[in-house]
């Protein structure tokens, strides 16, 4: 017989071997059941405790996503940050083309200068991203 300890909805561990009480809270309490054929692990990742029974969570809609509660829910912080990672080195990259010993054109400088300025307005010109693979990055000079 195995056993897991739920916080709300999470199950937060799974225990093989019940000896004594764990530290309980009043949100926190301990199920005995048989959870045959299901890894301990996945039971703490894909796995939650509602309406006193253990249900499977539905897949993640990306790797944004935080399960909270009984839903997942996007962590728009953590997208962000890596949104303007990625934008960094787009600009990182480009650097050079505003350089005043640059080899280009006045023509192609103000080109890459209109598309560096497009890259520092974004993200908050998107702001309902969901995800880094739906960037609509603006189009690189050529």
């Amino acid at each position: 017989m195995r056993y897991i300890e739920v916080n709300n909805t999470e199950i937060v561990q799974v225990i093989d071997t019940f000896v004594q009480d764990p530290e309980l809270t009043e949100n926190n309490h301990v199920v005995s059941s048989d959870f045959a054929g299901v890894a301990s692990i996945d039971l703490v990742q894909h796995y939650y405790w509602i309406n006193s029974q253990i249900t499977k969570k539905p897949t993640q809609p990306g790797s944004y996503y935080d399960w909270v509660g009984q839903e997942w829910v996007l962590d728009s912080a953590r997208l962000y940050v890596e949104i303007k990672r990625l934008r960094v080195n787009k600009l990182f990259s480009c650097d050079w083309t505003q350089l005043p010993d640059s080899s280009l054109s006045s023509e192609k400088k103000a080109e890459w200068a209109t598309y560096r300025q497009a890259l520092r307005d974004f993200p908050s010109n998107n702001p309902n991203l969901t995800s880094t693979n739906d960037i609509p990055w603006p189009a690189e000079p050529s």
